[in-house]
Parts: structure tokens; sequence; C-alpha cells
């Protein structure tokens, strides 16, 4: 073979990669994703019980400045999409959390709340002491761990869905 023909060869082969794979065919820009929803909800905190009017109930916390992530799967975007997307917000001074995020038909998504630190309570009797015998009660904090289980919804381009969460608390030990 002479080196003309070698050399022809080898720009065919140049040229043939050059035109075979391009970035628009292996990246994936967010923006170009026509559709969007809205996911937004209310986080609240189980942190154990209370003693109010002469009643136990359950001491129910606004969940105010925790994070939440919301998560897609790149490949219910844009088809051979590899990797997620996630995004981080924060819950306002009432527990509320919200965020715009492209979609295309049925895309799912995960909310998950991040666990964090904080107080536990539960009612404990104490012995009457007084000469009517009545029991008091007094409530009693605990270090504690909260955790919020994540939820997957499906949406549309145009939905706004509304997903109110509860944490649950561990007692640290």
């Amino acid at each position: 073979m002479t080196n003309k023909v070698r050399l022809f060869i080898a720009a065919a082969m140049v040229a043939m990669l050059g035109t075979s794979c391009s970035e628009d065919q292996t990246s994936m820009n967010l923006e170009d994703i026509p559709g969007q929803a809205v996911v937004s909800g209310y986080l609240t905190s189980n942190a154990g019980e209370e003693y109010v009017n002469n009643t136990r109930q359950n001491k129910i916390i606004i969940a105010a400045a925790e994070e939440v992530l919301i998560s897609v799967n790149n490949s219910t975007l844009v088809p051979n999409a590899q990797g997620v997307t996630t995004y981080k917000v924060t819950t306002d001074s009432q527990g509320k959390f919200s965020q715009t995020i492209p979609v295309t038909l049925s895309t799912q998504v995960t909310i998950t709340p991040l666990p964090y630190d904080g107080k536990s309570y539960s009612v404990e009797s104490v012995p009457a002491t007084d000469p009517t015998g009545s029991t008091t009660y007094t409530t009693k904090t605990k270090n504690a761990i909260f955790e919020c289980a994540p939820i997957t919804v499906t949406l549309n381009p145009g939905e706004s869905v509304i997903k109110d969460m509860q944490y649950n608390y561990r007692n640290r030990n």
C-alpha cells in the first residue's frame, strides 16, 4: 500500500469520527425541557407528647429551616441520560417548601426531607405530695434525631402537587 492510500484512509477515518458523535448527543440541558411542574408541601415534626389542659396530646411542631431534597432521575427527562438531578430547598418559618422543576410526561420525583437533631417530649406522672392525692404531670425532654421517609410522586407538565410530610423522632441513647 502506498503512502498516499494510507494517508487517504487515515483522513477518511478521522472525518468519520468527527461526524459520528457530537456534544449535543451526549449532554443534557435541563433548560431545554419545555414542561415544568411545582412540588410543594409542609413539614411538621411529631415530637412526642405534652400535657395541656389536663390532657395528654401529641406535640406537633413546625419543621422550619429544614432541608428537603427533590430528586429526578435524568433518564426520565431525556432518553439515555445518566445520573440524578437534585434540588435542595429549605422550609420557611411555617415549614413550607416549594420547587419548580422541569418534567416530561409521568416524571417520577422523590422528595426526601433530611434528618435533623432536636428535642423529643414525654409526659410523666409525678407522685402526689399534697393532701388531696391528685396526680400531677411533668414533661421531660430528650435529645432526638428526627427522620422522615422519602416519598415518590409522578408529575406531568403544568401540574402543581402538594405533599405534606411529618418527621418522627428516635431518642438518642
